[in-house]
């Protein structure tokens, strides 16, 4: 059975602003404990709602339950994050709005762009794993849409031009997704974003436009990255890796077949 290793993912997103994490919850996480660690979470989440971490909770919980194998435990979850992001939308400007204020006047973090791609992407994957291409391909670009740079033009210092990300699994999954719906132009526009920002996953590119596979597998490998406040008075955000890797090709074996 031909078996694609699509990409390896880290799985826990940095923490917001308000927020600090649990190394148990960490612990769990690292060891694949992620029944007990949706135990914790749901232990952890503010009993009233309001709190301007909610947006995160339900966030990792939701991570936790695809993670766990099981994405239809995560829809509650992820039904609430999607529409808690999509609410106010984006800024037609240059920039995405990481405060959301809702009807009883509650400020809730819902994220720096990074953190809410992330997101958008858990929500991608579990779409994915059921067979809903149309909402896995909308997931992906929700996700490459909050990763959009504004810089200023040459031709004006007011006017500012989008620049395209540099966000590969984004890419890959909406190649996917557009290959399952039969949009062959779109795909492979797709891919080709994902190897124009990752050579190394030429390979990957190639095997799908071939059709030769019948299996794609998501890798959840390691913690994501910890967000940290640089600059005077911590105006800019950096994300820091928490477990590194040497980008070398992921392996795998099936029947002896690797």
């Amino acid at each position: 059975m031909p078996v694609l290793a699509l990409v390896a993912l880290l799985l826990l997103p940095a923490c917001s602003s308000g927020y600090i994490a649990d190394a148990r919850l960490l612990g769990l996480v690292s060891r694949a404990e992620f029944g007990r660690a949706r135990e914790l979470l749901h232990t952890q989440t503010p009993q009233q709602g309001g709190s301007r971490t909610d947006l995160l909770y339900a966030t990792k919980r939701g991570m936790m339950a695809l993670a766990d194998g099981l994405p239809d435990a995560a829809d509650l979850d992820f039904e609430t994050v999607f529409d808690t992001l999509r609410t106010q939308g984006l800024n037609d400007d240059r920039t995405t709005e990481s405060i959301l204020v809702n009807e009883e006047g509650t400020r809730i973090w819902k994220g720096e762009p990074f953190e809410q791609a992330l997101a958008y992407t858990a929500i991608a994957l579990a779409d994915a794993s059921r067979g809903d291409w149309g909402n896995t391909r909308a997931g992906a670009e929700h996700a490459l849409f909050h990763l959009r740079e504004y810089r200023r033009t040459d031709s004006h210092e007011a006017e500012y031009a989008a620049v395209e990300p540099t966000f590969p699994l984004g890419y890959l999954l909406h190649g996917i997704a557009a290959l399952e719906m039969h949009r062959r132009e779109e795909a492979e526009e797709s891919l080709g974003e994902a190897v124009a920002s990752r050579p190394g996953l030429a390979p990957v590119r190639d095997a799908l436009l071939a059709g030769d596979y019948d299996t794609i597998l998501v890798v959840d490998y390691g913690l994501g990255p910890r967000r940290e406040a640089v600059g005077e008075g911590g105006v800019a955000v950096r994300y820091m890796p928490r477990t590194r890797s040497d980008n070398a090709a992921l392996r795998v074996g099936f029947g002896g077949r690797e």
